[in-house]
């Protein structure tokens, strides 16, 4: 959120949808759902007015994703059509995603994994409930 600021004033559209969006991850991995659809609402028209088109699908899907958690499973598959209609897939496809997500094994992450990620461009994180009280001497 402290990112905001900067792209605003920096004039950056495309930055400030960026946040907006993470904001709307995080708040959905985190469990506050409107807060979650709130910041995908606010990327939407930035990613429209750019005319970014894989921004403005990824929030339709993560809506819909929202929609989906709290039981809103209209909204949530309007959403999910709508996205894959309007970016050249067919309903025929989205009716095959589970089908072939569940058909997805091990060995063929495992081999994604070999094919497209690179130990040396990579970053390694770690998530604590809290951090260590620093000691002043």
């Amino acid at each position: 959120e402290k990112a905001l600021p900067l792209y605003q004033q920096a004039g950056d559209k495309r930055g400030e949808a960026h946040v907006y969006f993470r904001l709307g991850e995080v708040c959905f991995h985190t469990g506050d759902n409107q807060r979650a659809l709130t910041a995908y609402q606010m990327a939407l028209p930035l990613y429209q007015l750019l005319g970014h088109q894989l921004g403005q699908a990824n929030v339709y899907l993560s809506q819909g994703d929202v929609h989906f958690r709290t039981g809103d499973n209209q909204a949530a598959l309007a959403r999910w059509y709508g996205v894959a209609l309007t970016t050249g897939t067919t309903v025929d496809d989205v009716k095959a995603w589970p089908e072939r997500i569940r058909a997805v094994t091990a060995e063929d992450v495992r081999e994604a994994a070999r094919t497209w990620l690179d130990r040396r461009r990579s970053v390694t994180g770690y998530l604590v409930k809290e951090l260590p009280q620093e000691k002043h001497s």
